[in-house]
């Protein structure tokens, strides 16, 4: 039997259907084994499910049918079908709007340009949105396992998670083991890096965004401003090349994480802009032009055509359950031409070698020594999987039953029962050299942004000149400098900052003792623990900031905390409450002028907060404002 499968075998249907499914009695039934425990499928077979339906059942891909749809659309249909520039919707989210103005510029039609204040508006949201994603997967095992599985269901991962269904009890075959241990340490560090970035990317944004105020850029200007002003042209391009970034996130999967890690997304994208901008029906128009570069993305699948024969070879073809869900699709129903299999599968090794390569990019800042050296130094044994009595691994349809332990040896606060004392001294060093390796690469060349942990002699090659007209392609910036009212998003990580890096420096507040800015003295603001060292407030509003700032590690329940609670928490330390804004953010203004706003997201339908959203309003409490348990006591007038 031949190793590839010709065009003349794709011709003949029924010598290939012969061929299939004499593959495919043998090859499922012994992967239906594999995957299945002995128990599992007894309890399935006394049901008169047979082994190999169930199988086809947890790897069926449902949405193929709309995937192959929009591969095989015109340029002409999608641009048709494709949203215009929407217009704000003052009762719908902040973000929802966001990634309606990202399809707008994606399509290269019709964007109108935003007002200061909403624009700013849609930074800051994005900013507090990765700000909660960092603090949830740092300090909730529950969320960090769902948001894992969300982003990779349908991902070439899907096989390795039928895997884990085999790993509860017995012995396991110790490349099954392996295999499942680096999918998983990989996704873990790719969501984390991803919300990392994206931090960084768009803290530089608001840094632009005040540099286009300074030019004096508003909507009633726009259009004059815009041609005459080449400054504000490029300064408005590279906020476009951001919103492509988050455009790639409402993609699939696979190009979305693909493009997503370039950091460099000029290389894939041409933006062709002629300054001009159009008013038409009350509204202003930009006509503006992204086009993919072929070349780049040739670049970056290198392995295609290796994998494309790969994946014919019937041999290997159980690797991919998508190719198999096509090819058993193709193979059912002779109506379908013959070009349908090779097309689709094409098209989806390409999105296979798009994720290796992204995977390969997205690791290496997590390939520096110090962490590399952890690695090596840790007591915990990969995978580190849950071996409970009470634990059930049995799923179907995608569902994902089991208890949220996986990642015990990276969650800090839920590794204290299950863990040794060497293995939970081990997971804040870890953190520490992820943190450190992560704000020393965001402040070197784009070339070493990727790379090991040295000093970068030369300077940046963004923004090395602010009185220089920047380059229109966009390029991953360093981390922002604060504005005045503003701290840096990564103020809480200073910590970990290097001191001896002789490109030009942040000037976000440094709490290193040791390290000194290179460039002028900044006012350092004086945060509240300065100001109001201690309050005496009612005994009720201190027992709900106990809640917020000293939740409950075991899960139980102390209390609810209701939106009600948080407001009149606020309230009584004279913050002032502006619910003003669109959809349901609300900033909560401190007293001082010198101490930063904060905005917190209603919660809706219900007004009470679930322990995930108590846990992560207490995080950002504590690092915005520094707030401890021992700040607060009960007035001696309420006593």
């Amino acid at each position: 039997m031949s190793s590839t499968i010709s065009d003349e075998e794709l011709a003949n249907l029924p010598a290939l259907r012969r061929r299939f499914y004499a593959l495919e009695e043998a090859q499922m039934k012994t992967l239906a084994t594999s995957v299945f425990r002995p128990e599992v499928l007894r309890e399935f077979k006394s049901q008169g499910t047979d082994e190999v339906a169930l199988l086809r059942l947890m790897l069926e891909m449902k949405v193929i049918q709309d995937v192959a749809a929009t591969a095989t659309a015109s340029e002409s249909e999608r641009s048709r079908r494709a949203p215009k520039a929407p217009k704000l919707d003052t009762k719908g989210s902040l973000r929802n709007y966001l990634h309606n103005f990202s399809e707008s510029i994606g399509v290269g039609a019709q964007l109108p340009p935003s007002s200061v204040e909403l624009t700013s508006k849609l930074i800051d949201s994005q900013i507090q949105f990765y700000e909660d994603e960092i603090v949830a997967m740092r300090t909730d095992a529950n969320y960090l396992w769902h948001k894992i599985f969300e982003n990779q269901s349908h991902g070439p991962g899907t096989a390795l998670f039928s895997y884990f269904v085999t790993l509860d009890k017995g012995p396991s075959p110790p490349k099954r083991i392996t295999e499942f241990s680096l999918f998983y340490g990989r996704a873990f560090k790719a969501e984390v890096y991803h919300a990392y970035h994206f931090l960084s990317v768009w803290t530089w944004v608001r840094k632009v965004f005040e540099e286009l105020k300074s030019l004096g850029y508003t909507t009633k200007t726009a259009e004059r401003d815009i041609v005459k002003n080449p400054k504000i042209h490029n300064l408005i391009l590279q906020i476009k090349g951001v919103c492509l970034a988050e455009l790639c996130q409402d993609l699939s999967n696979y190009f979305r994480r693909a493009l997503a890690s370039s950091a460099r997304y000029g290389r894939y994208f041409d933006i062709e802009w002629d300054g001009c901008t159009v008013y038409s029906q009350g509204r202003y128009l930009e006509d503006v032009t992204v086009t993919v570069k072929p070349d780049a993305f040739q670049e970056a699948l290198p392995g295609l055509e290796a994998s494309l024969l790969r994946l014919c070879n019937p041999e290997t073809i159980w690797e991919s359950p998508e190719c198999f869900r096509i090819i058993d699709g193709y193979i059912r129903c002779p109506t379908v031409p013959k070009t349908y299999i090779t097309t689709r599968i094409s098209d989806i090794l390409s999105e296979y070698a798009a994720l290796t390569i992204f995977m390969d990019l997205l690791l290496r800042p997590f390939k520096a020594p110090s962490i590399q050296e952890l690695y090596r130094k840790s007591p915990v044994s990969p995978p580190s999987v849950p071996r409970r009595p009470g634990w059930d691994p049995s799923w179907t349809g995608m569902k994902y039953g089991g208890d949220p332990i996986c990642m015990l040896n990276f969650i800090p606060h839920m590794t204290k029962k299950l863990l040794s004392v060497e293995e939970r001294d081990w997971v804040p060093k870890l953190w520490g050299a992820i943190d450190d390796a992560y704000l020393k690469n965001t402040s070197k060349s784009i070339n070493d942004y990727w790379e090991v942990e040295v000093v970068v002699e030369r300077p940046p090659q963004w923004h090395d000149n602010r009185d220089k007209t920047s380059s229109g392609i966009y390029v991953a910036p360093p981390v922002a400098l604060p504005s005045e009212r503003v701290q840096s998003t990564h103020s809480y990580l200073n910590s970990s900052s290097s001191p001896q890096s002789t490109v030009k420096q942040k000037s976000r507040g440094s709490t290193t003792g040791d390290a000194q800015p290179s460039g002028p003295p900044r006012e350092i603001l004086d945060g509240p623990a300065l100001q109001h060292p201690v309050y005496e407030l009612p005994r009720k509003t201190v027992k709900i900031i106990n809640r917020l700032l000293c939740p409950r590690i075991d899960g139980a329940q102390e209390g609810k905390v209701t939106w009600k609670d948080v407001c009149k928490v606020f309230r009584s330390l004279n913050f002032t409450i502006d619910d003003s804004t669109p959809g349901s953010a609300v900033n909560f203004i401190p007293p001082s002028p010198k101490d930063r706003p904060i905005t917190i997201h209603r919660p809706h339908p219900d007004l009470e907060l679930n322990p995930l959203r108590i846990r992560q309003l207490g995080a950002r409490l504590q690092r915005v404002y520094g707030w401890s348990e021992d700040w607060f006591k009960v007035s001696k007038v309420a006593e």
